[in-house]
């Protein structure tokens, strides 16, 4: 291999890992069809040393060839770490369910804790987000930006919560008393343990794509114009849903409003639920109880909002939208 393609190589082989993208396999093809090409301009003519400057002309910069193949194989990741978390979440609700359905009274209340329940709301709008961004290119090889690293964080959140939620439930069950009977119950400790296990699984696989999603940002492609995370989703929903298009605008443009519409009626809601729960209501405690169990979850929404709401692309983004990165 002459000395200029051997350069091309090496620059492409930085270029690929500054991206974290597989190079061995690019790396090889890039190199055979580099001396295929130069090797068929000898042929016809041409002197080697400009032969191989113009097969490389052609192939493209060592930037772009690496931007594409790193934007492409980031997509790929992405999409299986929704796969993942997707599965996971299922099997995390599922476990949820069996225990409250089948476990004894002095273990209902694991994992059906708090963690747990804010963890599953949490990861449910962060799937959700993160699906509606990889539908509408469900069928390319890319997931165009700002697209891609939304649906990346959509699948970090949603891992990284309900391997959170898994930690604290299990720490909560370490502090019971020693004369807790687990033993009686290794099938679903046993459950439990590998729905744990799943969501550990799929939050690496989450936090590696979004690792790859971030190195595609860091360098986007010349010329491109970037909608903002709010708008793009917006869009998204008009392409898959036209019927909800209005309500996806509007949602997006008043987001801070739709949060607290959101907060009100959660806590309408468990203040409700919880009252029809309560056998007396005629104690000011059972009533107190009730509206903190509303007030909770209306704070978990804003809080919610507030920390994950640009992460995920529903809050509008501080700089100008559109505005091209050099």
């Amino acid at each position: 291999m002459s000395d200029c393609i051997a350069r091309y190589v090496e620059q492409l082989d930085r270029e690929l890992r500054l991206k974290l993208a597989p190079r061995r396999r690019l790396l090889a093809e890039a190199e055979d069809h580099l001396r295929s090409a130069s090797g068929e301009l000898i042929e016809q003519g041409m002197k080697r040393e400009e032969a191989e400057r113009v097969a490389i002309e052609r192939f493209g910069a060592a930037a772009l060839v690496a931007r594409s193949f790193a934007h492409a194989y980031a997509s790929r990741s992405t999409k299986a770490a929704l796969v993942w978390v997707i599965s996971a979440f299922g099997a995390y609700a599922g476990a949820v369910l069996t225990i409250l359905l089948t476990a004894p009274s002095w273990l209902l209340d694991f994992p059906q804790g708090a963690p747990s329940m804010l963890a599953l709301q949490v990861a449910f709008v962060a799937l959700v987000l993160g699906s509606v961004r990889v539908l509408r290119d469900r069928r390319n090889l890319v997931i165009v930006e700002p697209q891609l690293r939304f649906a990346a964080n959509g699948a970090a959140v949603a891992a990284l919560a309900l391997a959170g939620a898994a930690f604290a439930e299990l720490l909560v069950g370490w502090t019971r008393p020693a004369s807790a009977p687990w033993r009686e119950e290794t099938l679903l400790l046993a459950l439990y343990g590998a729905v744990c296990l799943i969501s550990i699984v799929a939050s690496l696989v989450a936090c590696s794509a979004l690792g790859r999603a971030q190195a595609v940002a860091r360098t986007p492609r010349a010329g491109a114009e970037l909608a903002s995370g709010s708008a793009a989703l917006a869009e998204n929903v008009a392409a898959l849903s036209p019927a909800f298009a209005p309500l996806a605008a509007a949602t997006v443009a008043h987001s801070a409003r739709a949060c607290a519409l959101v907060a009100g009626v959660a806590f309408v809601v468990l203040t409700a639920a919880s009252a029809s729960d309560t056998s007396s209501l005629q104690h000011p405690s059972a009533l107190a109880g009730a509206v903190t169990t509303g007030a909770v979850e209306a704070a978990a929404v804003v809080v919610s909002y507030l920390a994950f709401g640009r992460i995920l692309g529903i809050r509008p983004d501080r700089g100008a939208a559109g505005v091209q990165r050099q």
